[in-house]
């Protein structure tokens, strides 16, 4: 089970230098990346939506972070984490963390990972977004 946070996302958008308004945009851009490779992505996303290259390229940064959830909870909420200066990133880490310790508890972490390239296009993801992957399957 892939997870990620519908205001951890918006954060990491801001962060990135996305304009509010093109946040859904992007976000359905990014949505792509278990059928497309980033290349393909970036190039959506300037060609297409009107992001700079830089831009992009700061989302191509995040978007690769996956990993077994408490080591990039870690990390994201290690000092200096550009994610702890964004108010909405900093609640979404808060309720990661939550559902995080509540899977380690009861021994089922094992089954998820953490995703930051895991994203919906919708207004209405605004709390935890999950995606369920067979086994054997590519990405």
């Amino acid at each position: 089970i892939k997870l990620n946070h519908g205001k951890l996302l918006d954060g990491m958008l801001e962060i990135c230098g996305v304009p509010p308004e093109k946040f859904r945009t992007i976000c359905s851009s990014i949505d792509k990346l278990d059928k497309q490779s980033f290349d393909q992505i970036r190039k959506e996303m300037v060609e297409e939506k009107g992001l700079t290259a830089e831009v992009a390229d700061r989302i191509g940064n995040f978007v690769k972070e996956r990993g077994p959830p408490l080591e990039l909870l870690a990390k994201l909420q290690d000092k200096g984490s550009k994610f702890l200066e964004n108010e909405g990133s900093v609640h979404a880490l808060d309720d990661l963390e939550i559902l995080f310790n509540a899977l380690e508890k009861s021994k089922s972490i094992n089954r998820v990972v953490f995703d930051l390239s895991l994203a919906r296009g919708f207004d209405y993801y605004t709390g935890v977004i999950y995606g369920a992957v067979f086994k054997g399957a590519t990405r």
